[in-house]
């Protein structure tokens, strides 16, 4: 958990999902343990308050190097 709350702390939001249901969702860009990277998807709803949708370690060959930008698809 705490790998997490310092995503959300310290990361950086790489995309925003406003058409999410039932709530808006972003994706941030953190490290967690041994710096590797990790991607939380988080919501807010209406009293802001924020909703952990999933959290995973980003897979090299969906994301280019930098973590944030991911590869074309076929």
């Amino acid at each position: 958990m705490k790998n997490i709350c310092n995503v959300l702390l310290h990361g950086r939001m790489i995309e925003e999902y406003p058409e999410d249901t039932p709530y808006p969702s972003s994706l941030w860009l953190g490290k967690g343990k041994q710096c590797k990277p990790l991607h939380v998807v988080v919501a807010e709803n209406a009293e802001k308050q924020k909703i952990i949708i999933t959290v995973y370690h980003p897979n090299p060959t969906l994301w280019l190097s930098d973590w944030s930008t991911r590869r074309n698809r076929p």
